[in-house]
């Protein structure tokens, strides 16, 4: 059979049709009708779990507002793609903590910790009558304070002017949080299951002048600030402020010279409570959009303003904060360090503010996760 050139084109231009039906077919088929179908059969069969809220209504979470200078900020959201991400669980575990047991050996436990950190009887500047035993050492100055019952630590040092008591090139990372985990094992503060699994930020250190500062150079560093983490499930848990570890201290680098040596340990903070991690409570969570329009009118909790070049071996002052840059949200769980029933999530908000004087620097807002109607309500 010939063909014509009239023919020729009109058998062109009828397959080229279909084949344009067919590819748009298919490309209608992988990208809409599979992908709704998709959805459409996890919506029916992969449903989760309804809330199974057993403990009843939970106490309302009591965060630590970190202290401004005449703010009013204003928030906007600043992450990659301009959007609220998405992912986030309908429903959560809640767990419990684990009562503190009474014991008769409390005070004698705490004196052994005393001793443990290098202070005498004769350092003891409290009677042992009350809760709270208090040390201080006549020679560096350095305060410990230890709550018998609650088991809290906090012990204390100036290192303004110490340099003398501090070698340089002593400590690494590595060292320096093998030092921090073996201190708060030996303390009995460190859970063998949760803390293994969180994180641990270190932060090396060195004299400049009179004063201790942030030092990047193995070579430079005369000490060490360790701040450990625990984690639960897929979820770390945060304290108050969540750049400080429950579980934290400063490690001098020449610490195994002397184990006795209050300066081994110059400043210590451990809040420990132990987390029943079997649990069967679960509860409905806030979408991340009902958290994001109560933040950013405002009604979230500041927890934490750090100023760009702030020394993190010295306490941040009040700060002004002017906008607020919202980059990264996520759930976590939060621990307060007064006594509480249940570990519950929350959303964390990190970013960035500016003000006009200054440079600016990072901000964490927190929020509770946990809905409404689970919660009680404040009187």
């Amino acid at each position: 059979m010939h063909l014509n050139l009239t023919q020729v084109s009109a058998y062109f231009k009828r397959y080229t049709k279909i084949g344009a039906i067919v590819i748009g077919g298919y490309y209608l088929w992988i990208l809409v009708i599979v992908p709704a179908s998709v959805g459409t059969f996890k919506a029916i069969f992969n449903r989760p779990a309804p809330p199974n809220p057993v403990y009843g209504l939970l106490d309302p979470l009591e965060f630590v507002e970190k202290s401004t200078l005449n703010s009013t900020p204003t928030f906007a959201l600043n992450t990659k793609n301009g959007r609220l991400p998405s992912g986030f669980p309908v429903t959560m575990p809640v767990y419990k903590f684990k009562a503190k047991p009474f014991s008769y050996l409390s005070s004698d436990n705490a004196l052994k910790d005393a001793a443990y950190l290098g202070f005498s009887e004769s350092d003891l500047i409290t009677d042992l009558k009350g809760t709270v035993f208090r040390w201080r050492n006549p020679i560096t100055g350095t305060v410990l304070e230890i709550d018998k019952d609650s088991r809290r630590i906090n012990q204390n040092t100036n290192l303004t002017g110490k340099s003398q008591d501090f070698v340089p090139g002593t400590i690494t990372e590595a060292d320096a949080k093998k030092k921090a985990i073996q201190l708060f094992k030996d303390l009995t503060r460190f859970n063998d299951t949760l803390y293994p699994l969180g994180f641990q930020n270190v932060v090396l250190g060195s004299y400049s002048g009179s004063k201790m500062t942030q030092t990047t150079a193995t070579r430079d560093a005369e000490i060490a600030r360790v701040d450990l983490y625990r984690k639960v499930g897929d979820y770390n848990i945060l304290g108050p402020d969540p750049k400080k570890g429950l579980l934290n201290a400063f490690i001098r680098g020449n610490a195994a010279q002397n184990s006795q040596d209050v300066l081994n340990y110059p400043k210590i903070d451990a809040n420990y409570t132990e987390i029943d991690t079997k649990s069967v409570a679960t509860y409905s969570i806030i979408p991340i959009s009902q958290a994001w329009k109560a933040v950013s009118a405002g009604q979230g909790i500041v927890v934490n303003v750090t100023p760009a070049g702030t020394n993190p071996f010295e306490e941040i002052p009040a700060t002004a904060i002017g906008n607020v840059l919202i980059d990264n949200m996520y759930l976590a769980y939060y621990e307060s360090i007064k006594p509480e029933n249940f570990l519950q999530p929350i959303y964390v908000f990190e970013g960035k503010y500016t003000t006009s004087a200054n440079a600016g620097g990072s901000i964490v807002i927190y929020f509770p996760a946990v809905a409404g109607e689970n919660v009680k309500k404040i009187e």
